[in-house]
């Protein structure tokens, strides 16, 4: 999974993560307060209460290393930091920035003319995006309407972005950079506020002077993708590929839905929604049916829906499993379970391992498996099993508590559980 996520950062971002080191643009600094100007259209604004200021990369700044930019810097009671496009005014020693000690004005010729303050609520969004298009229509999904999250830009002309509370990289180059919690720091702020007016354009490229920059899609990416849900063999992909040629419909993207893998699976491993291995019955040779559609120029993506992971059922799953599991591993899923209780150490072995990598208020407690499962398989965890996951966790050393997923939703589980919990006191 860490690899996956490695790939996505390395794909989607042209950054340097390995130097966690203190930006070259900082026009102001204090016990308390940093600002530092990005570009004349941006400024980081950071209180830190501690007088640690953050120099790490995190999630959504990605770049501390910025161009040189022309400012002014008036020091007094107040302090004025000026560009072409805005002017901040913060009352020195006044503490965390609000309305009444910080406030950023547009300069003249920026419209729309704003003076911003904290806590001020954009008016004019111009959107972003959402999860996903099915069952939208217009501007309703499931016959509800339904709106767009808040996007970057607006007609206001600013947009100020709160970092406070994202997560950082670890910049541990030789291990490949790696998420971490932000310590939390009561009363921290970090903001990055955007000016730009009407320019869009700029306030694109400013956006990737600090969240990185992002490579184009390729050409056949903005052409016509076709996509419908429907149980099709490769035979009738390939005819419906041909009346597109005859009529002269370009096709660049061919979307096979889910139904390229098999779904039809025994219970125990899932529902089928999740599949990797191709459905010999509607693509008996999945090679040469991708081959046939690459000689015709297209491009090809398999709708996935990784939410169970790779099953039991899998053709690839003891490979799947050596890999993931470092060698241990089950290429049965009835033999996995008859090995419950090896199965058991590695898992605590790991919750172990993570709380330790990862010191977090979650430290303390560490999730038991007490439930029900609500979609099969239905699995179902007596005394005799969660006092065996506890005895586990505890052998690993974690005993500082533990909470039952689910369990508290059910009175008859909690009262069958009753006895254990006061036995282990």
């Amino acid at each position: 999974m860490k690899n996956f996520y490695l790939f996505f950062l390395i794909t989607f971002f042209s950054i340097s993560l390995g130097a966690q080191e203190k930006s070259n643009n900082v026009a102001y600094e204090d016990t308390n307060v940093r600002f530092t100007v990005i570009s004349d259209g941006t400024i980081r604004m950071e209180y830190a209460p501690d007088g640690k200021f953050i120099n790490q990369h995190s999630f959504l700044a990605v770049e501390r290393n910025y161009p040189a930019v022309k400012f002014k810097l008036k020091k007094g009671a107040w302090i004025e930091l000026s560009t072409s496009k805005m002017k901040l005014r913060y009352k020195k020693n006044s503490g965390a920035f609000t309305a009444e000690n910080l406030q950023i004005s547009s300069m003249k010729g920026l419209t729309p003319a704003f003076v911003w303050k904290p806590g001020m609520k954009q008016q004019y969004n111009l959107k972003g995006t959402t999860r996903t298009l099915d069952g939208w229509d217009g501007d309703k999904c499931w016959g509800h309407k339904a709106d767009l999250e808040d996007g970057l830009l607006a007609k206001d002309g600013w947009t100020c972005l709160d970092d406070s509370n994202n997560f950082l990289f670890d910049g541990d180059a030789d291990n490949w950079n790696w998420v971490k919690t932000r310590e939390h720091v009561e009363g921290a702020q970090d903001w990055y506020f955007m000016a730009y007016g009407h320019d869009y354009k700029a306030a694109l490229k400013d956006y990737t002077l600090f969240a990185g920059r992002m490579p184009l899609p390729p050409r056949y990416a903005f052409g016509y993708w076709w996509s419908r849900y429907w149980m099709y063999s490769d035979h009738e992909l390939r005819e419906l590929c041909k009346n597109f040629e005859n009529y002269n419909i370009p096709l660049d993207v061919l979307v096979i839905d889910m139904d390229w893998h098999q779904v039809d699976v025994d219970p125990k491993y899932g529902s089928g929604w999740t599949g990797y291995t191709w459905n010999k019955k509607f693509f008996p040779d999945p090679k040469r049916f991708l081959g046939k559609l690459h000689d015709r120029g297209m491009h090809t993506t398999l709708n996935v829906h990784p939410a169970d992971g790779v099953q039991g059922c899998e053709e690839m799953y003891v490979d799947m499993a050596k890999e993931m599991g470092e060698g241990r591993y089950y290429a049965d899923m009835l033999e996995r379970m008859a090995q419950f209780e090896l199965t058991l150490l590695d898992w605590a072995e790991s919750a172990a391992k993570r709380q330790a990598e990862t010191p977090t208020p979650a430290v303390d407690r560490t999730w038991i498996q007490a439930y029900n499962a609500i979609q099969p398989p239905y699995n179902e965890y007596g005394v005799q099993e969660i006092g065996d996951e506890i005895r586990a966790l505890r052998e690993e050393g974690l005993t500082g508590g533990f909470m039952a997923w689910n369990a508290a939703c059910s009175l008859t589980k909690l009262e069958e559980l009753r006895p254990l919990y006061e036995a282990l006191e």
